[in-house]
């Protein structure tokens, strides 16, 4: 589960950095139909690391936890960090806005999906390191639960 969380997040920051790439295309209907793609991907990586977070958080939950205070708990900080993350892309956009046109540089696009792709790639990190540190407590427990299984793991 947690090789999986890990290449999910990966690939979601690998759309990250492909979206500005749909403004390169020539012709409008190049990049209507790059955007499509691009948006079809961002759909496919941010749905499955949403469901896989969710998984990988349920199993980091230790017995006897108040389940419903430790979710919302994980909630608030999904919030926290949509709204950081809102308000970074904002600052980020508006520095490369067309003022007469209401509109926005492609290079602000460009620096913001970077921006966004890198902390993708950071939490990457964080959960490949979470990942390994409960994947080595499972081992720790399935030793102490049967001493044949050291043997096995060595």
């Amino acid at each position: 589960r947690w090789r999986i969380m890990v290449g999910s997040t990966v690939f979601f920051g690998a759309v990250c950095c492909a979206i500005p790439m749909a403004g390169l295309f020539p012709t409008l209907s190049g990049r209507i139909v790059a955007f499509y793609v691009v948006g079809a991907a961002f759909g496919l990586a941010f749905g499955a690391v949403y469901a896989k977070f969710q998984e990988c958080t349920w199993s980091l939950l230790p017995p006897g936890v108040d389940i419903a205070n430790a979710m919302g708990f994980a909630a608030m900080c999904k919030l926290a960090g949509v709204g950081i993350g809102n308000f970074m892309a904002g600052i980020i956009l508006d520095r490369h806005s067309n003022d007469a046109e209401e509109s926005y540089q492609l290079s602000g696009y460009f620096i913001m999906c970077q921006f966004c792709a890198v902390a993708v790639f950071i939490s990457g990190y964080l959960a490949y390191t979470v990942g390994q540190m409960a994947m080595n407590k499972e081992r720790l427990w399935s030793l102490r639960e049967t001493p044949q299984a050291f043997l096995i793991h060595r």
